[in-house]
């Protein structure tokens, strides 16, 4: 899974998602009031992580709920820049930044 520090990641302003050891494992928040990564958008998967489950909608947290509890779930942290756009009102402000890194 893709992740990028909390601390540079541009128009985030959640508490964090991940902690990430020096092997590359991951574990939650959970309480912790933050965490310094960010899920950051991409993530590979072997298709065994979905066997027995329905073709339906779901929500990715039972995959990654899954790979954690095994111990494969790794990340990969990003060291370029990261823009938050999860929401639309996060839109005009990473776009604000950009026409300023271009300009």
């Amino acid at each position: 899974m893709l992740v990028h520090p909390l601390d540079t990641a541009h128009g985030f302003d959640g508490p964090g998602d991940f902690f990430v050891a020096g092997d590359g494992t991951m574990r939650r928040r959970g309480t912790a009031a933050r965490a310094p990564f960010v899920y950051a958008g991409p993530w590979i998967v072997h298709p065994r992580l979905f066997a027995g489950d329905r073709a339906v909608p779901f929500s990715a947290n039972k995959i990654w709920d899954r790979a954690i509890a095994s111990g494969r779930m790794r990340a990969v942290i990003n060291d370029g820049d990261w823009y938050h756009v999860g929401t639309p009102e996060a839109v005009p402000a990473t776009t604000a930044l950009l026409a300023e890194t271009v300009a």
